[in-house]
């Protein structure tokens, strides 16, 4: 019998592993120590082992394939959110009765000898002022749209709002609409998401994207960052510059900070952005946020699965 003791490359935790990246196994040195009728059920479980990759290699092709055919059709849903959002028509019938709801009633005419009201003085904050005129407007108008849905959205979600700068905000109001595909169009590759920005003061892009890029680890049964891109942004003016006097906050590791934001942006806000718009989805944040992601994490791990 073998006088080493050996362990599963699957189920090792991250000490183990960092401790078998410092030191590999001699295998021959292995194997010696074995009978002959051992070292051929170890040849025969290695085998199984290969065949077992190739299976879930088939699982992830299937997924990607099935995850592709459903960007597709989610695309066209997300279509029409943007025509909403951005108010370039007016909302159906057919529309407000799907969730069951119907046309408000006319609100009556107010009485002309109703009392004024009290005059008061009212700091206002320059980003909130305008934002509440945009509101006003829309209002005004079947087809105005929702005004900073966007920036609203995100500033729910406590992990993209951390990364939110009081700068930002009037930046962000220009927000109008967040797309979501894969790097390369293909899912096992990672994320892409692009930005669509009306025209403003700050820069000329009209789209800005990120993209997360990923790949399959084999040994732990689940995808690995590689890295985050992004894109150039073409500054108006140095004084628009939103970048040049941010200050810098104390992150242990960046790439991670960027990726939790990616990951709430394209696996919760993007596709249940009204959820966040309303403030509805704000109870998913915190202890139980984070105790989900890792229930969802542990399951994929387990089934050797690509959650996309």
């Amino acid at each position: 019998m073998p006088s080493q003791v050996h362990v599963d490359p699957i189920a090792r935790t991250g000490s183990d592993a960092s401790e078998a990246s410092s030191s590999e196994v001699d295998m021959v040195a292995v194997m010696t120590e074995m009978t002959v009728a051992e070292r051929r059920r170890v040849y025969a479980l290695q085998g199984l082992l290969k065949e077992y990759y190739e299976v879930r290699q088939r699982l992830r092709a299937e997924i990607a394939a099935l995850a592709n055919e459903c960007a597709a059709e989610n695309q066209k849903l997300f279509a029409v959110r943007k025509e909403i959002v951005t108010g370039a028509r007016d909302i159906t019938e057919e529309e407000m009765q799907r969730i069951g709801c119907t046309a408000a009633p006319t609100e009556p005419d107010k009485k002309e000898d109703a009392a004024p009201a009290k005059k008061g003085v009212k700091f206002v904050d320059p980003v909130d002022e305008k934002q509440n005129s945009a509101l006003v407007k829309a209002a005004a108008s079947p087809s105005g749209g929702i005004p900073a849905f966007w920036l609203t959205a995100m500033s729910n979600s406590e992990a993209v709002n951390s990364m939110i700068t009081e700068k930002d905000r009037d930046a962000l109001m220009h927000l109008t609409d967040i797309e979501r595909g894969f790097v390369e169009g293909d899912p096992e590759k990672g994320d892409r998401l692009v930005f669509h920005f009306s025209p403003n003061e700050y820069f000329t892009n009209e789209t800005l994207t990120k993209e997360y890029h990923t790949e399959y680890d084999e040994d732990h049964g689940e995808p690995r960052i590689t890295d985050v891109v992004g894109c150039d942004i073409n500054w108006k003016s140095s004084k628009k510059n939103l970048t040049v006097t941010v200050k810098q906050k104390k992150q242990r590791n960046k790439k991670t900070g960027q990726m939790r934001v990616g990951t709430a942006l394209t696996q919760a806000v993007v596709p249940r952005a009204i959820f966040y718009y309303t403030g509805e989805a704000v109870v998913e944040t915190g202890k139980e946020l984070r105790e989900h992601a890792a229930a969802v994490l542990r399951l994929v791990a387990a089934a050797g699965v690509v959650v996309l």
